[in-house]
């Protein structure tokens, strides 16, 4: 029981974790890349092949002033890490509370993803503070 219990935690504390995953994502890995000192939690993949939809939370850490230039870029990756498509993705609030508000300073995302590509077999979900730089 105790083996069982640790990995429920360990679960349980990861910021990027697709729960319940429909078999046929089992191929999709998710993977999570947090800004400096903001944090995705409780990132979730749900749906299926033909039809995705990720959420999941945003959240403050202390020192962090201002919130409003973070988004997150949804990145679908085929095997050779080349980007199939990529999606910009708000969140809501823009500005996030301190931590230790009663909100515990965390925002919520949800993104319509569609389809999967064939090739796609990752999903980068990359929390980061700035601009693009315009494309060509």
């Amino acid at each position: 029981m105790k083996p069982f219990l640790v990995v429920l935690l360990a679960v349980a504390l990861t910021g990027c974790a697709s729960f319940l995953t429909p078999p046929d994502l089992a191929h999709v890995k998710v993977e999570c890349v947090d800004a400096p000192r903001a944090f995705l939690r409780q990132t979730r993949l749900q749906g299926s092949v033909s039809h995705l939809v990720l959420s999941g939370q945003v959240e403050r850490g202390f020192g962090y002033p201002d919130t409003t230039r973070l988004h997150i870029d949804v990145n679908l990756l085929d095997t050779a890490g080349q980007i199939v498509r990529s999606t910009v993705v708000e969140f809501s609030p823009r500005q996030l509370p301190r931590p230790g508000h009663p909100s515990r300073g965390r925002a919520h995302f949800t993104s319509d993803l569609g389809a999967l590509p064939p090739s796609a077999t990752k999903i980068e979900v990359r929390l980061h503070d700035g601009e693009h730089p315009p494309s060509s």
